[in-house]
């Protein structure tokens, strides 16, 4: 994945993570962080349907829903 594409993911889901509760956080690009995002930004279908949390095409699933996608 591009760095600027990962960054502005980062960027962007630390904000929206933001707006969570003040709990402890996992450190960023973890598998319980990824899990954190997915928890806030849903990447399936709400039945089972999706793909593998944090995974390539996770993350640009993830990207798109911030609407992330085409700005490196």
């Amino acid at each position: 994945m591009h760095p600027r594409i990962l960054s502005g993911l980062l960027l962007a889901a630390g904000a929206v993570l933001a707006a969570g509760a003040a709990q402890a956080r996992p450190a960023p690009c973890t598998d319980a962080w990824y899990q954190m995002v997915e928890d806030r930004v849903r990447s399936g279908d709400g039945q089972g349907h999706g793909p593998d949390i944090g995974s390539e095409e996770w993350k640009s699933v993830i990207e798109f829903k911030l609407g992330l996608r085409g700005r490196a």
